[in-house]
Parts: C-alpha cells; sequence; structure tokens
C-alpha cells in the first residue's frame, strides 16, 4: 500500500512538473523575402540591353525601397540574401547597367556644382 501511495504521488509529481513544458507553444518562423523585389531583378535582367535607363530606375528603387529585403540567392534556391547583396552581383555581371548607373550619378554632381 506505501508503495502505491509513493508511486502515486511521483506520478502526479511528474505530470505537475512537465505540464509547463507541454503548455508551450510553436513559434513561426517567417521569412521577410519579397515577391516584388524578386520580380524587379528579373525586370532588371530583362532591360539591362534594350532599355538601360528602365534597367537603372529598377535598380535605384530596389536600393530605395527593397534593400536589406531578402530574395532568393542565384547561387543556391535554399538560401535567401538580401537584395543589396543581388543587385551588387548584378552590378559586377553587368558592367553596362553599372556604367549606366555611374554616368547618371556624375551627372547629377555635375548638375549640383
Amino acid at each position: 500500500m506505501a508503495v502505491r501511495r509513493w508511486l502515486v504521488f511521483g506520478l502526479i509529481g511528474a505530470a505537475l512538473v512537465s505540464a509547463p513544458a507541454g503548455a508551450q507553444q510553436l513559434g513561426v518562423v517567417a521569412v521577410d523575402e519579397s515577391p516584388t523585389a524578386t520580380q524587379l531583378l528579373g525586370q532588371v535582367s530583362e532591360f539591362v540591353v534594350g532599355n538601360p535607363d528602365e534597367a537603372a530606375r529598377i535598380v535605384r528603387r530596389l536600393f530605395s525601397e527593397f534593400r536589406t529585403r531578402l530574395v532568393v540567392s542565384a547561387a543556391d534556391a535554399d538560401l535567401f540574401v538580401p537584395v543589396e547583396v543581388r543587385v551588387a552581383d548584378l552590378l559586377r555581371e553587368q558592367p553596362e547597367l553599372r556604367q549606366r548607373l555611374r554616368q547618371e550619378a556624375q551627372g547629377g554632381a555635375h548638375q549640383l556644382l
């Protein structure tokens, strides 16, 4: 009888100790992914050759509105990177776009003088 009593108290104690752990809720993990930025990155690639002014405008928009948002990496579909990293990669790959942005920046600087 004493053994049963200790067994019952032990089970009740174990249930009381583990109850708070069972009440915990799982958190939802969210990624600050931007489908709009992904779409704009695709448009930059399309416009680089035929319409460099539009490509430069989109790059400026990506930097001003989506810089810290995440998009899928070009190298690894399971990896998310900030938009600014993808744009920097794009500017390295597209020297004509980089040159166009540089010309626009210099033109604005000359107007300020």
